[in-house]
């Protein structure tokens, strides 16, 4: 069985996109839970209305809370039925046909006790589901465990986790903490399981002004986002705080890559750590105006 985890806030726009791709995936054992962060558009409609249409299929598991992101889908994580595999869905985007049946095949490659998450590539598209690029995600078990610390290689919605890694997932009791979905998850396979990554193209991502992490698909949009959120913001400082979080936590990280972690998220500021982090000697974004970006934010913050 594979849940998938749909958290929804108003979005009334897109979702019956979504939903109708989610029904039509070609393996039958899959429960869509879905939990709504109470949306104040016709989304609790449309998600009556199908649950109406598919009682077997749909699983609604909407309280009286609005938790916010992250925090509406670790709940749904922590509250949804036990099963194989577990899927993060976004409300706006497009899955393919096939993407459930190609994660339970490379999932079932690796023994159930292993921690495993399987990733896939996809379309990125404008809000008329318009392709305009495709995101190859890289060998991520090959790049050192600081590149994954200042950029989001793994969207949530590509992720699909076996029982094994949720167990340990919610023994780091996430929610409430302010701790991203996508990052955390990644972090903590990296360090105890394994990453089986699909190069399909099995998903199309919408972008659109509604979208939680939106910042522009031009260049201008991308620096006006990172003036506003990072430099004048607090995107950054919460990032150094999630990073540290996970350094001081996660009991398997190797000594000397906690010691990374940790001076890259500004901790135990002196003089000489300040400077080792400013001039730290390899690269920690893909490409080097992310780079640049981000050497200006080790001097400010």
């Amino acid at each position: 069985m594979i849940n998938i985890l749909l958290s929804t806030y108003n979005g009334e726009r897109y979702l019956r996109e979504q939903l109708d791709s989610l029904l039509k995936q070609t393996v039958n054992n899959y429960l869509i839970c879905v939990r709504d962060d109470g949306s104040n558009d016709t989304t609790p409609a449309i998600l009556k209305e199908y649950r109406r249409k598919y009682p077997d299929r749909i699983l609604d598991l909407t309280d009286n809370k609005h938790r916010g992101y992250p925090d509406c889908f670790w709940s749904l994580l922590r509250d949804c039925p036990t099963a194989d595999a577990y899927a993060f869905c976004d409300q706006d985007d497009v899955w393919s046909h096939e993407k459930l049946s190609h994660a339970q095949n490379l999932l079932g490659t690796v023994p159930a006790s292993i921690p495993s998450l399987y990733i896939h590539d996809y379309q990125i598209c404008n809000e008329k589901l318009e392709p305009y690029a495709t995101y190859t995600i890289p060998q991520l078990d090959n790049l050192p465990s600081e590149q994954l610390l200042f950029y989001t290689y793994c969207a949530g919605f590509t992720m699909v986790m076996n029982h094994a890694l949720r167990t340990i997932i919610l023994n780091d009791n996430p929610e409430g903490r302010n701790l991203w979905h996508d990052e955390w998850t990644l972090w903590t396979i990296y360090f105890h399981g394994r990453i089986l990554h699909d190069t399909s193209i099995l998903a199309k991502y919408r972008r659109h002004e509604g979208a939680y992490t939106t910042n522009g698909t031009n260049t201008i949009g991308k620096i006006r986002w990172w003036l506003s959120s990072e430099v004048f913001g607090s995107v950054f400082r919460e990032k150094c705080r999630r990073i540290a979080i996970f350094a001081k936590e996660d009991l398997a990280i190797p000594e000397q890559q906690r010691k990374t972690w940790l001076l890259l998220a500004g901790k135990n500021r002196t003089l000489s750590r300040y400077l080792r982090r400013l001039f730290y000697p390899h690269r920690l974004r893909p490409t080097m105006g992310g780079e640049l970006a981000l050497r200006i934010m080790f001097i400010i913050q």
